[in-house]
């Protein structure tokens, strides 16, 4: 999806991910944190590997440096996290989507006698239901990460253009890439909401981060940039804070560690960098415990 510069203001990048993927697990209990990162500098924490990638042995050390970073002041960023159950609002957005857009794309839902859930089809391609789910799900994320960057940037005059920048999506990036903008663009209640944002005076582009030039003008892949690699440690962390031991599904950390995760939110969240917004409960969480006693 992508709209023409018009204004003639600077544009800033925005970074996004998703944990634990993007493709929607109907497991009860379990949540979908989508995180978000606008850079204020461009050097991020040197030398970060991904959450995944960061061995178990170093990721306490290496949440610290993180955490350290953002609490002396050189690590700034603007960050959201939108999360919400796999069995509530999330997924209900998801299908409500998809069939206000079923007629106009041509979209269908057919039974598989070896899966237990039905698989979305659109131009003869076959998306199984958490790809479906998770694609529609971020159609409708993205709208509202539109809005929250619409008011950081009214702090910020000179920008006019806001950049989604996506990891690749699960299968081809392109179809699902396809999908989502299909279903954006056809979806009155997403097109609704973009209509408002517009109204702020900026204009967004969609896409990919598939590569970048380093500081040596060397090209290298977009999911290795300094804030990819920092907004895949705010999604885990995020997680950590709104339900740890989801997190310690496939890894078991330790309390000290998850503690430590979840106390980058709490510094971010300190720092007025970060908020997280529960969609099923409607409220503001990672508030931390001085900020909750100044207002009793």
């Amino acid at each position: 999806m992508k709209v023409n510069l018009t204004n003639g203001k600077k544009p800033a990048l925005i970074f996004f991910d998703v944990n634990p993927s993007e493709q929607v697990q109907l497991h009860e209990g379990d949540y979908l944190c989508f995180a978000s990162v606008c850079p204020s500098s461009i050097d991020g924490v040197p030398k970060l590997k991904s959450f995944k990638k960061t061995s178990k042995s170093k990721k306490l050390s290496e949440a610290r440096r993180i955490h350290d970073l953002i609490a002396n002041g050189t690590l700034k960023f603007s960050s959201f996290c939108l999360a919400g159950k796999m069995t509530g609002s999330l997924i209900q957005w998801a299908i409500d989507s998809i069939n206000r857009s079923s007629e106009k794309l041509d979209l269908d839902w057919i039974e598989k006698e070896n899966l237990d859930k039905p698989v979305l089809v659109w131009k003869d391609k076959e998306f199984n239901f958490p790809l479906a789910a998770g694609i529609a799900v971020y159609a409708n994320i993205l709208v509202c990460k539109g809005l929250m960057y619409a008011n950081v940037a009214k702090s910020n005059p000179d920008i006019g253009h806001l950049v989604f920048a996506l990891d690749n999506l699960p299968n081809s990036a392109k179809t699902s890439m396809g999908l989502m903008r299909a279903v954006s663009e056809s979806d009155p209640d997403i097109i609704a909401n973009w209509l408002k944002n517009l109204k702020h005076g900026l204009t967004y582009e969609i896409g990919n981060l598939l590569n970048y030039k380093d500081e040596k003008n060397k090209n290298r892949r977009g999911k290795d940039h300094p804030y990819a690699i920092l907004c895949d440690w705010l999604a885990a962390c995020c997680m950590a804070k709104l339900n740890p031991n989801q997190l310690c599904k496939n890894t078991k950390y330790s309390k000290v560690e998850l503690k430590t995760f979840a106390s980058i939110v709490d510094i971010a969240t300190a720092q007025n960098a970060l908020k997280i917004f529960d969609i099923d409960d409607l409220k503001i969480l990672g508030k931390t415990d001085a900020q909750k006693k100044s207002k009793k």
